[in-house]
């Protein structure tokens, strides 16, 4: 499994690596979603740095983001992504884009330190 979701005590904490596809990006989202702690966490910071490769087009990314302004639209959260390689951090941008949520901020970061500073103050 190309990802990890570790539970932290404000938030979650998703680190993905490997080879990633659509179907392993939904598989994640919804077991973030179904997380015991699910409507108490405040932030998720999902490290997208150690994706070697990836089957995901622009337009799954929007669907993603359509998918997390329903999940999302009644707990305010922060979305820090973590990426540095420039094809990764488009997708994070269309992520961004087309996220229209009113309860949820996203920013994109190059390290884990400066997405915890942003997310969990």
């Amino acid at each position: 499994m190309p990802y990890q979701i570790i539970t932290e005590p404000e938030g979650l904490m998703i680190v993905i690596t490997g080879l990633y596809s659509d179907a392993e990006m939904n598989e994640a989202s919804v077991k973030s979603w179904e997380h015991p702690n699910w409507l108490h966490n405040r932030y998720q910071i999902v490290d997208l740095t150690g994706i070697e490769g990836y089957s995901i087009e622009q337009s799954d990314v929007a669907v993603m983001a359509m998918k997390d302004n329903i999940a999302f639209r009644q707990i305010p959260t922060k979305m820090a992504l973590i990426a540095v390689d420039q094809s990764i951090v488009d997708l994070c941008n269309v992520y961004i884009d087309s996220v229209k949520s009113e309860t949820m901020q996203t920013q994109i970061f190059p390290d884990e330190a400066s997405a915890r500073a942003w997310a969990n103050p």
